[in-house]
C-alpha cells in the first residue's frame, strides 16, 4: 500500500477510498477499530449501503475540522465582525453612489459609456453589456443592504456566532485549536473512543488517533508528524483547562 502522503487531495473532501487508506493507518495501530469501514465480503447492497454511509460520515466530520480552522476568525473575532458590518455599509453606500452618477441626468454618461461596452468579446461569445452592468450594481446595493439587515436581526453585526459560547472557548481559541478539536471530535465519533495522544517505548507519539491524523493530513496534502500532533493536541487541552478554571 501507498503511503498516504504520497495521495494529493482532489478536493475538500475525502472520497472513499481515501477514507479507506486513512481507516487502515488507524487499524495498524489498534485492530479493534474500523470494522464499520471495512469493506463486505459479500454483495449485499444493504452492507456497501452501511459501509459508504460510515465512510461518509467520517469524510464529513473530517472536513468540517478543516472548516473549522479555515473560517476560525468569522466564527470567533467581534472585531472582523464589526468590521464586515462596516464594508456591508460602505459597498451599499458606494454602490447607490455610483448608480446615482451614472443616471444624472444633467450629466450624459449612460449614452457614452454604454459605447464602450462591446455586445460580444474577440471570439463572438455574448460579454455583460452596460444594462447589466447597471442591473448588477442595483442588485449589489440591495444584497448588502439585505445581508446588513440580517445581521442586525441577529445580533452578529458587533460580535462573532461563537466568540462568547464558553462550551467552545477552548476548542476555538486558536485555529490549531479549532483544527485538532474538531479531529478529535472526527475520531470519537467514528471509530468510538475518545482521542488520547500514547507513546512508544522510546515516548515517541503514537496510538491510533495519532496514526489518524498523520493519515488525514497527508491525505489532504498537509501532512503532520507525530511530535506535531502531539504538540497540537496539548495546546488545545492546556487551553481547555485554563479556561475551565477561569
Amino acid at each position: 500500500m501507498q503511503p498516504s502522503g504520497t495521495h494529493t487531495r482532489p478536493s475538500g473532501i475525502l472520497d472513499f477510498q481515501a477514507i479507506g487508506r486513512v481507516v487502515d493507518q488507524v487499524r495498524q495501530a489498534d485492530t479493534s477499530l474500523g470494522a464499520a469501514f471495512a469493506l463486505p465480503a459479500t454483495d449485499d447492497p444493504e452492507a456497501w449501503n452501511r459501509v459508504r454511509n460510515a465512510r461518509s460520515d467520517l469524510a464529513g466530520s473530517i472536513a468540517w475540522a478543516y472548516t473549522r480552522r479555515e473560517v476560525h476568525a468569522d466564527w470567533t473575532s467581534d472585531s472582523r465582525a464589526k468590521r464586515r458590518y462596516e464594508a456591508l455599509g460602505r459597498v451599499h453606500r458606494m454602490s447607490r453612489e455610483l448608480v446615482a452618477i451614472i443616471h444624472d441626468d444633467q450629466l450624459p454618461l449612460s449614452l457614452s459609456l454604454a459605447s464602450c461596452f462591446p455586445a460580444t468579446d474577440e471570439h463572438g461569445f455574448h460579454v455583460v453589456d452596460f444594462s447589466q452592468l447597471m442591473v448588477g450594481l442595483e442588485q449589489l446595493q440591495n444584497a448588502a443592504d439585505h445581508e446588513r439587515a440580517r445581521l442586525k436581526r441577529a445580533d452578529l453585526h458587533e460580535i462573532a456566532p461563537l466568540s462568547h459560547i464558553e462550551d467552545e472557548t477552548a476548542s476555538l481559541a486558536t485555529p490549531g485549536n479549532s483544527f485538532i478539536s474538531g479531529m478529535g471530535k472526527a475520531f470519537e465519533k467514528g471509530f468510538g473512543r475518545p482521542p488520547s495522544i500514547k507513546f512508544t517505548n522510546e515516548r515517541e507519539p503514537a496510538g491510533p488517533f495519532v496514526r489518524f491524523v498523520e493519515a488525514v493530513t497527508g491525505e489532504m496534502g498537509e501532512p503532520m508528524s507525530p511530535d506535531g500532533i502531539r504538540k497540537a493536541w496539548d495546546r488545545a487541552m492546556t487551553t481547555g483547562q485554563t479556561s475551565r478554571k477561569k
